[in-house]
């Protein structure tokens, strides 16, 4: 199966909070089942923005336009432009992943809004919201 998984971030990361390390080990666990893994994070730096691979999971780092020079996330209201920047090129890079049959499933984390903005267009595949934290409350 070609699985996408979406996560803020994806380690190393100077903002590792915990979902990270999740987002590795499950990605990494489902490659040595045999699927085809894709993991669309945020770049810590727009230096690092674009493709690499970690083992057999490939990697798609975006530029966020939520982080501080510094690299601090920035704190934003939900709905600010740079969160919705960022969520948009989320949406973008899973359908062109869908375009190029690369994706058969996504999962979504259920606190940031990625799900939302993609799922506000047509679905060509199943989505997960994971549910956990604020979301979960």
């Amino acid at each position: 199966m070609k699985i996408v998984l979406v996560s803020k971030e994806l380690p190393p990361s100077p903002r590792s909070y915990g979902i990270g390390t999740y987002t590795h080990e499950t990605a990494q666990g489902l490659a040595r089942l045999g699927h085809q893994v894709s993991v669309i994070c945020a770049a810590d730096t727009p230096a690092v923005a674009g493709f690499s691979t970690q083992g057999p999971v490939s990697v798609i780092r975006l530029v966020d336009d939520e982080l501080a020079p510094s690299g601090w996330t920035r704190h934003v209201w939900p709905k600010s432009e740079a969160a919705l920047n960022y969520r948009r090129r989320v949406a973008e890079c899973l359908d062109r992943l869908i375009d190029d049959n690369a994706a058969e499933i996504v999962e979504f984390p259920g606190y940031r809004g990625e799900s939302h903005v993609w799922a506000r267009g047509p679905r060509r595949i199943p989505m997960v919201v994971r549910m956990h934290g604020f979301t979960a409350w």
